[in-house]
């Protein structure tokens, strides 16, 4: 099997269960970049394909190899580098924090900013 088709399509399929969240194009950037570096072959773009199953819909993402490569890596780049090199983390609560089982607002644990 090769993920790339007779049109130099790279697919990327990644299954959700739960809600659609619109910062999943951001992750289908990633996806994209990430499956760029991975996979070789004469690639002329990728497409990332959400399949929410609940919801029985799917997103489609499309990027091509030169707005992978001049676009999204350079964020990611430095996305990344920013991640590996801080030596503080400082809260930063958001709207997740309902869901985890730290907060104390939603099962009374340790975490105060949640």
């Amino acid at each position: 099997y090769t993920p790339v088709d007779d049109q130099g399509v790279l697919n990327v399929v990644d299954y959700k269960t739960g809600k659609i969240y619109g910062d999943h194009k951001e992750q289908a950037s990633l996806y994209g970049v990430g499956a760029l570096h991975r996979i070789s072959g004469d690639i002329a773009e990728v497409k990332v394909s959400f399949y929410y199953l609940d919801q029985k819909v799917i997103h489609h993402y499309r990027y091509s190899e030169h707005e992978l490569i001049f676009k999204e890596m350079p964020i990611w780049r430095d996305r990344g580098e920013e991640l590996t090199t801080v030596h503080t983390f400082p809260p930063n609560p958001g709207r997740y924090c309902a869901w985890c089982p730290y907060s104390e607002a939603y099962k009374r644990g340790p975490c105060r900013w949640g």
